[in-house]
């Protein structure tokens, strides 16, 4: 069963350094695996191109080119909410109008997190809110309201959002409890904030990507979140790696192998910026701080591999 939450969008006056679009990365479209997608590019920002247009098939999960024939593509549409030199948002629909949100920064390539972008009180008012909407919905339809651990799963349930010229807009759907009847329970809402209402919260980087710092330090230009694109070497092998944003302590990610052009999804603990897991019969334990995912992949005391990754 799911619960479908209503979205509470506080429309506000835009910001004019939110709303500039300047089109700094040039969109065409790219056949891949049965789908028609979106692919940026800039002469001037290479790596930055490649690395969000990797980044857009790892997310769908579509790992390599696999052109089928016109007539059986499934074309996703582009809504772009920003795209300068230094921010880029859009939205991506299918023909089953499936939705996915990203944000990027346009100069590096590198995924956006809120958690980047502002403040730790702008934080703690989105999940405030998004509890007090969870809870105003299961009131409304006489149910009971969220227990502790369901509160905790959906402030921490915020790596699925819009950034428009208006709103930030947060889709919570990660979260579900067992009832007493054994049935499974999804959260699913999605819950708005005015641009000029978290405006006054962002942090410097945030600041920096939208304009309000016009020429920012390189400390404070650099995504150092846990979600985003990674790029190095397991073992002597080239490797690209896609984690998602860690929820109550657990972590979801997806390794690609551009030379065997082979997927290798996972999920594993993450505790104090440790992450561990199973991964093809071996275990997986690294350090993910500051923008590198290092550590190693063991099978035996004679058998082990070393990974080090860089989010750019």
């Amino acid at each position: 069963m799911r619960k479908i939450g209503i979205l509470i969008l506080l429309v506000g006056l835009s910001l004019n350094s939110w709303a500039q679009q300047k089109d700094f990365l040039k969109i065409t479209e790219r056949k891949i695996n049965g789908q028609v997608l979106p692919s940026f590019y800039n002469k001037k920002a290479k790596n930055a191109s490649y690395k969000i247009n990797q980044t857009i098939l790892l997310a769908l999960g579509m790992s390599h080119d696999s052109i089928a024939p016109d007539d059986s593509l499934n074309r996703w549409q582009t809504e772009v909410h920003f795209n300068d030199k230094n921010l880029l948002s859009f939205t991506l629909k299918d023909s089953n109008q499936i939705e996915k949100s990203f944000a990027f920064n346009a100069a590096t390539g590198a995924l956006l997190s809120l958690q980047e972008l502002f403040t730790p009180n702008a934080l703690n008012l989105i999940k405030k809110e998004i509890v007090k909407s969870q809870n105003n919905l299961l009131q409304n339809s006489k149910l009971p309201s969220l227990s502790r651990q369901m509160e905790k799963c959906l402030k921490e349930d915020i790596g699925d959002f819009k950034l428009t010229a208006d709103t930030v807009i947060i889709f919570s759907s990660h979260c579900s409890s067992i009832d007493t009847f054994g049935v499974q329970t999804y959260y699913s809402m999605a819950t708005g904030f005015s641009s000029q209402k978290l405006s006054s919260y962002l942090n410097v980087y945030g600041k920096s990507l939208f304009g309000i710092i016009r020429k920012p330090k390189p400390k404070h230009f650099k995504s150092t979140g846990v979600a985003g694109y990674y790029e190095g070497k397991y073992g002597q092998k080239e490797v690209y790696l896609l984690l998602e944003n860690p929820i109550e302590k657990s972590l979801k990610g997806v390794f690609y192998f551009p030379e065997d052009k082979r997927s290798i999804p996972f999920s594993g603990t993450f505790k104090s910026n440790r992450f561990t897991t199973i991964l093809d019969g071996a275990k997986l334990n690294v350090v993910i701080s500051s923008g590198l995912f290092t550590g190693s992949i063991r099978r035996s005391s004679k058998d082990i591999i070393y990974l080090k990754l860089n989010k750019n």
